[in-house]
């Protein structure tokens, strides 16, 4: 009789147990948050980034397991990685774990808990949620301040080309086009010379001078190749250009010169005017993150499309082979030197 008694008090215990732990267990879903704390960015690569994941647990029940899955991978590679955390949070409490990522080469670092279990405290219960929180981290080329790049002075040829075909201007070295004298004309624009000739008085239409820039074009397209893309060469190709376009452009911005980095976006260009060190960081950021194809608008339709500014000289930033950028080169208005800075570098000029 003692024994039987015993046992039924066992299993109502059990029972009970196991509806508390139930009721409990139904409540974690609102009680536990998860977040993830890194530096936007970093400026040295192959070295270790801390990724915090902090874990607020705002219930007073002790929560005894819990596991999440995450990814990472850089946007140069189509390779991820993937890793799990398996912890406890008291309650009414906060733990944070430290994550080291390891990373070889620039790039953007996207980093994704995809899974997270929880269990309940007498492990009978799990329930599982897919937050898919991500964070992005940038690795970036750390800027050499002491980094020896000569600025090219113009070639005194150059003011040959650095008048606007299209608009008129207030350059009076330079005429635009002759016209009818209109009332109101300036008597100083009078070409008296062509008017003698004429039955009618003509003026002068005076041009406008183009602003002179420097053009700093990124073709990253051989990236697009799946195969590339995981090429430890090509990647340190990569690496040493992304290194050589910091410090060009902050040689550039240093020295007060205009100048734009653009590259190819799908079916357009991405265009950036950088003043500062932080407007070039996020020039270099929003690179990074461009999905890169291989047939890439060409710098020429660029400059075609801007027309008012001069670029006098042309930093082709490339990784393919000089036989494969020709074609977009030898379509570059005449009075621009092309400067090439990848597995081959040369300088060109009126091509």
């Amino acid at each position: 009789m003692f024994i039987e008694r015993y046992m039924f008090n066992c299993i109502i215990a059990l029972l009970v147990g196991i509806v508390i732990d139930y009721m409990v267990f139904r409540h974690y879903r609102e009680k536990i948050r998860i977040t993830i704390s890194t530096r936007s960015h970093v400026d040295i690569r192959s070295k270790v980034t801390p990724v915090e994941f902090r874990i607020d647990n705002v219930s007073n029940i002790p929560i005894r397991v819990l596991r999440f899955k995450f990814e990472y991978g850089n946007g140069f590679y189509s390779d991820v990685i993937k890793n799990k955390l398996v912890t406890s949070v008291p309650g009414y409490d906060t733990i944070v774990h430290t994550f080291e990522l390891h990373t070889s080469h620039y790039g953007c670092i996207n980093l994704c808990v995809k899974e997270m279990t929880v269990y309940s405290f007498l492990g009978l219960f799990k329930i599982t949620f897919y937050p898919e929180m991500i964070s992005n981290i940038m690795i970036l080329p750390k800027i050499d301040k002491d980094y020896n790049f000569a600025i090219p002075e113009a070639n005194e040829d150059d003011d040959i080309y650095q008048f606007d075909d299209n608009e008129k201007g207030n350059d009076r070295s330079e005429v635009f086009d002759i016209r009818e004298y209109r009332e109101g004309d300036n008597i100083r624009d009078i070409h008296w010379k062509l008017s003698s000739k004429r039955d009618f008085m003509v003026v002068k239409e005076f041009s406008k001078p183009l602003d002179n820039e420097k053009l700093i074009y990124v073709d990253f397209g051989g990236l697009a190749d799946g195969k590339n893309r995981n090429s430890e060469e090509l990647l340190n190709l990569v690496d040493k250009l992304l290194e050589e376009l910091m410090n060009v452009s902050y040689c550039l911005i240093q020295n007060n010169i205009k100048f734009t980095i653009c590259w190819s976006d799908k079916n357009d260009i991405v265009a950036y005017k950088p003043k500062d060190e932080y407007e070039l960081k996020e020039a270099v950021k929003n690179l990074l993150n461009t999905k890169f194809i291989d047939e890439t608008v060409s710098v020429y339709e660029y400059i075609r499309r801007h027309h008012k500014v001069k670029f006098d000289r042309i930093y082709y930033i490339t990784v393919s082979d000089m036989n494969d950028v020709k074609n977009s080169i030898e379509k570059i208005t005449r009075g621009s030197t092309i400067e090439i800075i990848g597995k081959e570098k040369g300088v060109m000029r009126n091509v």
